[in-house]
């Protein structure tokens, strides 16, 4: 009789050492994907803060070629306004056009830089979406583990 306590106590033992390795094993896993996890999370909060900084950027370039247009624009009609007088009808025409080409080409940065920022922000939007799905995905599937 004391033989069979002996064995069953080895058993136990036995299926104490199986349950901590399980548990350990588990535990690895679960480390290797809350590291997975957070690596892809990292990468696209990366690409996000990438495309912020690309959104601030393309706004900064519109002011300044703005600026700059306007700077370029306010010289000829100072030119204009300077030489009137001893410039011909078809050259003061010609100034004229000038300047507006360059409110023309102010007008076309400015609906392209919000172009730009509109398909930055497109692309921010579904980075988000795609953040919201990893981390809804992740968290369901670590629940599901630690049933």
């Amino acid at each position: 009789m004391e033989e069979k306590s002996i064995t069953g106590f080895m058993q136990d033992e036995a299926m104490e050492k199986q349950l901590m390795a399980n548990e350990k094993g588990r535990e690895e896993i679960d480390v290797l994907f809350s590291q997975m996890s957070n690596i892809q999370l990292d990468s696209i909060k990366e690409a996000m803060a990438e495309i912020n900084e690309m959104i601030i950027e393309r706004e900064k370039l519109r002011v300044e070629i703005s600026f700059d247009l306007e700077k370029v624009g306010l010289k000829f009609t100072n030119f204009l306004t300077e030489k009137k007088e001893t410039l011909s009808p078809e050259q003061a025409i010609e100034i004229q056009r000038k300047i507006i080409d360059l409110e023309e080409d102010k007008a076309r940065e400015k609906l392209n830089a919000w172009k730009d920022i509109a398909l930055l922000r497109k692309e921010l939007r579904e980075y988000k979406f795609t953040l919201k799905e990893k981390k809804d995905g992740m968290d369901m599937l670590q629940s599901t583990m630690n049933i």
